[in-house]
């Protein structure tokens, strides 16, 4: 194979032929193409294997290969000379003249595209290499890991990831049982909510999963459920519906995912007594609200029905109006009723329009077949 520097010089003298003068078969310029077809040859033959090599996820495998001399890429820029569809042109004119096949460009974008991820992987592997000289925390060179097999696609980090996510999941339980036995609720809300936000590759172990349920049972109970109440009445309090309403909704989730724990699950006697009053409150300002909405919404109809609108614009209020599922008042009722009316009967009268059409057509085809047979017999 030649170097990059005799392929340069090869080019440049298909180059030359290209734009010469005598362009007619000689034994140099056959030579030439020999030569020309060889290192494209050459080439698709290294490309084939690279691209095997990304095809069965061994990114760094198919870069080294292209990089050993001559470089795999530069050769190509330099074999897919410009004048190259000239060139071929030339050889397809003369026999015996050889001619040289298609690179596999695929391959070649495929491979430039390569580098990018491999250079953004070189930079994490240090990273993970410092993090393991350092001993750094686990969940630190879990989340490296994490990061070099979602571009990585090797079988062993997946396995890595794993291992390490196995650990990790003992390590949280092992603090939170010491958190328990010491009564710190703090620390053991730590724990549990780092078990909860870790992006698990694949599902704990089932007797580590038993363990968390019971603790998150005891810290969202003991913790979290009665600092969201404490919170929730401070709002309702000061009347702010936004902020008790956003509260709410964090604490539904706690309640929620304490069911999917243990569907018997309810909320303690205590915790319901304390934030009955708020709960309703909060019912009561929602239903207010929606009574509003409700009415504003009827009000719109009930203007597009007195001015007569289109019946899509009607229709389409109408459906959100009745939506909130609220009794109309008997003025927009009837006008309902009218409209609805108004409608079935434009539906009556379309269909009896239609059908007298079709009748019609009906009648013009027979007459029509009447008078070519009394025709045909008269003929």
């Amino acid at each position: 194979m030649a170097t990059i520097q005799e392929l340069k010089r090869l080019v440049d003298e298909i180059r030359a032929y290209v734009y010469s003068v005598d362009q007619t078969s000689s034994e140099p310029m056959r030579q030439l193409a020999s030569r020309y077809a060889n290192e494209c040859r050459s080439a698709n033959e290294r490309l084939t294997r690279c691209g095997d090599l990304l095809d069965r996820g061994f990114r760094a495998q198919a870069i080294a290969l292209s990089e050993v001399e001559p470089d795999l890429l530069e050769l190509v820029e330099v074999v897919a000379f410009s004048e190259l569809d000239q060139w071929q042109e030339l050889t397809a004119t003369y026999e015996g003249v050889e001619r040289c096949r298609p690179l596999n460009q695929e391959v070649a974008n495929s491979l430039a595209a390569a580098y990018e991820p491999e250079q953004q992987l070189e930079k994490l592997h240090r990273r993970h290499r410092r993090l393991a000289l350092a001993q750094a925390p686990l969940k630190e060179r879990l989340g490296a890991m994490r990061h070099i097999a979602s571009i990585d696609t090797a079988v062993f980090w997946r396995e890595d990831v794993a291992r390490f996510e196995g650990h990790l999941v003992r390590e949280i339980m092992v603090q939170a049982q010491k958190a328990t036995q010491r009564g710190d609720m703090g620390v053991l809300r730590q724990w549990i909510g780092e078990f909860e936000s870790e992006p698990w590759t694949d599902p704990p172990a089932e007797e580590s999963v038993s363990q968390y349920k019971k603790l998150a049972r005891l810290v969202h109970e003991s913790t979290t459920l009665p600092t969201l109440g404490r919170q929730i009445l401070a709002a309702t309090q000061r009347s702010d519906l936004t902020s008790a309403a956003a509260l709410r909704g964090r604490w539904d989730e706690v309640a929620h995912r304490l069911m999917e724990h243990d569907p018997q699950w309810s909320l303690p006697a205590r915790l319901q007594l304390s934030m009955s009053s708020a709960f309703s409150w909060m019912d009561e300002q929602f239903a207010i609200q929606r009574k509003q909405a409700f009415l504003e919404d009827a009000g719109l109809l009930h203007q597009a029905l007195q001015a007569d609108a289109e019946r899509e614009h009607i229709d389409a209020l109408l459906a959100r109006a009745e939506s909130y599922g609220e009794p109309f008042p008997p003025g927009i009722l009837a006008r309902i009723e009218a409209f609805r009316r108004n409608v079935r009967r434009g539906e009556r009268l379309n269909k009896a329009i239609v059908g007298a059409i079709g009748l019609a057509a009906i009648i013009v085809v027979a007459i029509g077949g009447f008078m070519v047979r009394a025709m045909f017999f008269k003929g």
